[in-house]
């Protein structure tokens, strides 16, 4: 699954090692080797940015979202999806739950649902 994510913030970290040129600030987008490399850049001269994307488990949003619509809830056409973010705070514990090859993920919660159909409203 992670392959077929983006990529593109490591992609460009890799050329500008390649390049010799120093890392500007590159915003990444949750794959487990960007989150990977942040680590090792991190640790290796304090490297800091932030990871976000949607995340894969939007599907379980649109599931409890769907709920709501058949449990005659008024939902609005127009919902705000949360990006999954990862700071700089979080990233142990995000590369810590992203298996090798995938993209962090997050499943979410009825309550998450309604919480979005309320901001919405």
């Amino acid at each position: 699954m992670g392959r077929c994510q983006g990529g593109d913030g490591y992609g460009a970290a890799q050329a500008f090692d390649a390049a010799g040129r120093p890392t500007p600030l590159i915003v990444l987008g949750n794959r487990q080797d960007e989150l990977q490399w942040w680590a090792e850049q991190r640790d290796a001269n304090g490297y800091d940015t932030m990871s976000l994307s949607i995340a894969p488990g939007v599907a379980s949003l649109a599931f409890w979202v769907a709920q709501q619509i058949l449990a005659g809830e008024e939902v609005p056409k127009d919902l705000t999806v949360p990006f999954l973010k990862i700071t700089q705070d979080g990233l142990d514990e995000a590369l810590a739950s992203t298996p090798e090859g995938s993209v962090a993920n997050v499943s979410y919660t009825l309550k998450d649902a309604q919480a979005v159909i309320a901001d919405a409203k």
